[in-house]
């Protein structure tokens, strides 16, 4: 093991128990750096699938109401309402149609 010392001889660190340490904490680092990597993915992954659900609820929005709705962007919790709103009538319709 390497020692440096100051002028006096005072051990000011001692090297390789230094570099086992940096090891060490590189290694923490990559494995935090990869968890970190892939939790950033997984929210990426989220966002995207919620993106696109709120794309094709927008779209029908507009394609259903009157034409003044193709230039605006909708309230969302608006259109959940609308959309639960929508739901309920197609469930109506499919009671409807059973025997």
């Amino acid at each position: 093991m390497a020692v440096i010392t100051d002028r006096d001889g005072n051990v000011l660190r001692e090297v390789e128990d230094t570099l086992a340490d940096w090891r060490q904490a590189a290694t923490v680092e990559a494995k935090l750096r990869r968890e970190f990597q892939e939790k950033a993915e997984e929210l990426e992954a989220l966002f995207d699938l919620r993106w696109k659900a709120d794309q094709r609820a927008i779209k029908r929005w507009r394609e259903m109401g009157p034409p003044d709705r193709t230039l605006r962007q909708p309230d969302h919790a608006d259109m959940v309402v609308w959309l639960l709103e929508q739901l309920d009538a197609a469930n109506a319709e499919i009671a409807e149609l059973k025997p």
